[in-house]
Formats: structure tokens, C-alpha cells, sequence
């Protein structure tokens, strides 16, 4: 009749809160025969024995973050166990394992690490114009009412264009971690109908996931055909298939680039971006950005996880349909870069099926979890590619949405002007990344040619190459790769790469590089905005 008691003993490092938690959750494992597997166990300050929360990391970030290394040693009743336990021939068996759990969590937390570098992004821009246009106020040579006095800096275009960019970054990545937080917000009741619909038949752990590849097909028809289907199991496959993707894509891209971009944002205040008292504090947010890129996994982990939940069929058949979806939004608003986008995802997605089925020189397989040189950059150029999508997405959003907002309805045009510009920039960059990233991948696994017997077999020999002439006058105009009767070849590697099966690749990546017309436009049109911008 009376509760099983565990003794608690652990040692923690770099836990955040830990100076004022008067209560703990502490994964927890154990080699007792009489409880089995790992869990998390809630242990509170007044339980009996050792709550002691520890000295102080020596961290550089976050300092207004309390983060010490705690001790416990104590006693608590087993009904502390984070989702209960049962008791099975004697042996308490913890119905969720500690990673069970901190997968459950994790996978939502790490969307909001990823808002907070992108906030911090955002919060750069007002102290940037700021010192830019007051830079060469006080001197003698910046009177009231001249360029110098009131533009300063921003009338350099290089400041401007850059300040673009790091907005352009920030907007992407908060459309982007506002998009993953919508999505678990309607995701979370159909997991919850879920559990309860296993807990009814008594399915849970791997049992559970292979229970739910019999509403695979269905969702694949939902997606592919347009098949009704008001199944919540359905629905619950079909938004899993792209929460496993937005959340690490979201953590990756705005932590990892957004440190960069900070950094770039640090660059624009000068010298002054390094000290204690730099106005937005930009420095002290640079160096928290470089901690929130490793916080609740590193950019690895993320890409792992990327580089298989990116081949979901589910994710891909919704991938598929966001291409045609930005075609139609850049009929109806072209300067968006929506067009240009489209092209990058249609880029991305033939890497992806090329790459699943190509193999290197020696005949092992491309796309695998050992081949990270290969998943890895995919990844990162999927990243590029959701954050200015979620962008552009926005932006038709405040359209449809701002005029009936007082806060933005009056000036909403220019606004959206504006912020259609920064969407233009985004994409173009974007689509910049991904087909660089693609194109290193497709041809970068191929042996360059040598000059040897078999790279001069595609060569033309001096006396064919008069015989073709009198039928193909001009052809010695194009051929690059001659070899003369005595043997000699022009001076290089070895003879031009051929791009035999990549021709749709080739036609893709020449129409993504077309699709960057108009994208430098947009950006002055965002700089000379970014020099009328009002600041109170």
C-alpha cells in the first residue's frame, strides 16, 4: 500500500534557471533490477536530502540567463515520474523513456530559440540607421540640412545594401519560426486525438509508428489527387510530415545564418559594434547568437534530422505543390521573387531525386546518412529556400489583412512595397544558395576528365575535324578540345566535363540564373527606402 520511494542521485551541467527553480525535471537512469529503462523524474527543493543548485557556469552568453551545475541527492515518491509508471512482475516501467520526452519538447523549444536570434536580428536595424545618420554630426563639415547632416553613412550605398540584407534575413526568418509555432499550435490536438485513439487499442513506441503507415496511402492521395479526406489521423500524417521538417530547418537556418548576419550587423556600427556600450547592445546579441546556434542541438543534429525527414514523400508531395503555388502567387504579385523562387525549388527538388538514385565513381551511393557531404548542403539549401517561401507568404498575408488594421492600414502601400522588395531580395538570395549548392553536388561528384585514352575519346583529332568542316562549316569555331596529329592538346586539366543525363539540370540552373533579373533593382529600391525610413 505504500508508494515505491527512489533515491535520486545526479550531477548537472549548464542548467538554465537554475538560481531561482525551487523544482527540477532530471533524466534519470538506473542499473536496479527493480525499475527498468530510463525516465524523467520532477525533483523539488523541499524533498529530502541534497537541492543543491551549484556554482555558476563561466559562460560567455547570456548573462542575464541564470546557468549553474546543480547536485542532487534525493528521495522522492515514484509518482514524481514524468507520465506515470506501471508495475510489471515487480519492476516499475516508466511509460515514456527521459528521450521520449525531451523529443516531445525539443521539438518544439527549438522554434522558439530560433525566433529569439531572429529578433535579434530585427532589433539591429533601428540602432544601425540610427548611427549611420548621426555619424558625422558635431563636425564642421556636416551642416543642418546637408546629405552629410542628415543621411551620413546611408549615403554610402554599401551600408544600405547591406542593412537590407539583414533585414531581408530577419523578416525570412521570423516568417519562418512564426510559420512552425502556427503549425504545432494545429498540430497539437490531433496529436493529443492520436495518443488517445493508441491508448484505447494499447499501441505506444514502435508499435505506434508502424500503426500509422496504414494512413499513408491515403495521405499521399490527399496531397497528390485532392482526395476529400476529413480523417484526423489523416491530417495528423500529413502536418507531422511537416513539423519534422520546419522545426529543425527553423533552428538550423535562422540560428546559423542569422549569427552570421548579426555579425554583419555588428560590422555596420563600426568599432563601435564591439564595445559594452554600443547602442542596441549588438555585440553582447552577436556572441548570445552564437550560443543559440548550439542551444537544444547543434547545426549537425539539425541537418541529420533534415536529411531524413526531407525525403518523406508526404513532405515532398506538399513541396511539389508550393512550386506550382509561387508560380501563381508571382502572376498575381511579380515583384516578389516568387517566380524566381519556384525555379530554385524545382532545382532542389530534381537534386533530391537525382542524388537518391546517383552513385560516385567507386559505386557507392550518394544520397545516404554516411554521404554528409552530400545530405548536409542539401539540407542547409532546403533551409534558404522554406524561409523565403514563409517570407512571401507574409507579405500576401498583411495584404489581405493590413487595410482592416489601424496600426498599418495608413501607410500599408508603401509598407508593402517595401517589404515586397525585401522578399525579392530574399528569394533571389536564396535561390543564389540553393543552385550553387545544387550545382557543387551534381557535378561535383563526377571525375573531371584526364587526358588520357579515355578522356580522348570525346576529343576531335585535327584531320576529322577538316573532314567535318567541309559539312559543318564553323564547327572549328565551337570545338575547345583538339588534338593535334603529333598528340599535343591545349594546356589545362584535361578535356571539358560532359554533361550527359544532366541536360534538364543544365536548362533548370541557366532559367534559375535568368530569374535573377530585376533582384539588384529591388534591393536599391529597398536602400533609398531604408534612407526615408522615420525614427522617433
Amino acid at each position: 500500500s505504500k508508494e515505491t520511494i527512489l533515491q535520486v542521485d545526479k550531477r548537472c551541467l549548464f542548467i538554465t534557471n537554475m538560481a531561482f527553480a525551487n523544482f527540477v525535471t532530471a533524466a534519470v537512469d538506473s542499473a536496479d533490477p527493480r525499475i527498468k529503462g530510463s525516465c524523467m523524474v520532477i525533483l523539488e527543493e523541499t524533498d529530502p536530502g541534497v537541492f543543491d543548485r551549484g556554482s555558476p557556469a563561466r559562460k560567455l552568453v547570456h548573462q542575464l540567463s541564470s546557468t549553474r551545475d546543480p547536485i542532487f541527492s534525493q528521495r522522492v515518491p515514484a509518482s514524481r515520474i514524468i507520465g506515470g509508471y506501471t508495475v510489471k512482475d515487480g519492476v516499475i516501467v516508466p511509460r515514456y523513456s527521459h528521450g521520449e520526452i525531451l523529443e516531445a519538447v525539443f521539438r518544439r523549444t527549438r522554434v522558439t530559440v530560433g525566433l529569439m536570434t531572429s529578433a535579434k536580428l530585427l532589433s539591429a536595424v533601428e540602432p544601425v540607421i540610427r548611427y549611420h545618420r548621426g555619424r558625422f554630426r558635431g563636425g564642421e563639415t556636416a551642416e543642418p540640412g546637408t546629405p552629410r547632416y542628415e543621411l551620413g553613412l546611408q549615403m554610402k550605398e554599401d551600408v544600405l545594401h547591406r542593412l537590407v540584407e539583414v533585414w531581408a534575413t530577419g523578416e525570412a526568418g521570423a516568417s519562418l519560426g512564426f510559420a512552425a509555432a502556427r503549425l504545432f499550435d494545429e498540430l497539437d490536438p490531433l496529436e493529443r486525438y492520436r495518443d488517445e485513439v493508441f491508448a484505447q487499442e494499447g499501441i505506444r513506441g514502435t508499435a505506434a509508428l508502424k500503426a500509422m503507415r496504414r494512413y499513408q496511402k491515403e495521405a499521399l492521395d490527399y496531397l497528390q489527387h485532392g482526395v476529400d479526406c476529413d480523417k484526423p489521423m489523416v491530417r495528423f500524417m500529413v502536418l507531422d510530415s511537416l513539423a519534422n521538417v520546419l522545426c529543425p530547418a527553423c533552428k538550423l537556418w535562422n540560428t546559423g545564418h542569422g549569427a552570421n548576419m548579426m555579425r554583419e550587423a555588428v560590422s555596420l556600427m563600426g568599432g563601435y559594434g564591439i564595445t559594452e556600450d554600443c547602442p542596441g547592445f549588438l555585440g553582447y546579441k552577436w556572441m548570445d547568437a552564437q550560443l543559440e546556434a548550439t542551444y537544444e542541438g547543434p547545426e549537425a543534429v539539425q541537418r541529420r534530422q533534415l536529411s531524413v525527414t526531407m525525403a518523406n514523400d508526404l513532405f515532398l508531395a506538399q513541396f511539389h505543390g508550393w512550386i506550382a503555388e509561387m508560380r501563381e502567387i508571382a502572376s498575381n504579385r511579380p515583384g516578389t521573387g516568387a517566380c524566381t523562387l519556384a525555379t530554385a525549388m524545382q532545382l532542389w527538388l530534381w537534386t533530391l531525386n537525382h542524388l537518391q538514385k546517383a552513385t560516385d565513381p567507386d559505386g557507392s551511393k550518394l544520397y545516404s546518412s554516411s554521404r554528409q557531404g552530400v545530405t548536409f548542403p542539401l539540407a542547409d539549401a532546403l533551409c534558404w529556400l522554406l524561409a523565403s517561401r514563409y517570407q512571401i507568404l507574409d507579405l500576401l498575408e498583411l495584404a489581405e489583412k493590413g487595410p482592416s488594421n489601424p496600426v498599418v492600414a495608413e501607410g500599408l502601400p508603401g509598407l508593402l512595397g517595401f517589404l515586397t522588395d525585401l522578399c525579392h531580395v530574399q528569394s533571389a538570395r536564396a535561390a543564389g544558395e540553393a543552385g550553387r549548392i545544387c550545382a557543387e553536388l551534381i557535378f561535383g561528384y563526377h571525375r573531371h576528365p584526364a587526358w588520357d585514352a579515355e578522356g580522348l575519346e570525346g576529343c576531335y583529332r585535327a584531320e576529322e575535324l577538316i573532314a567535318l568542316e567541309n559539312m559543318v562549316p564553323g564547327l572549328s569555331s565551337v570545338v575547345t578540345d583538339l588534338v593535334a596529329p603529333d598528340g599535343t592538346h591545349p594546356s589545362k586539366a584535361g578535356p571539358c566535363a560532359r554533361f550527359d543525363g544532366l541536360e534538364q539540370f543544365m536548362r533548370l540552373r541557366n532559367r534559375l540564373d535568368g530569374c535573377l533579373t530585376g533582384a539588384h533593382l529591388a534591393k536599391e529600391r529597398a536602400a533609398e527606402a531604408l534612407t526615408k525610413v522615420m525614427i522617433p
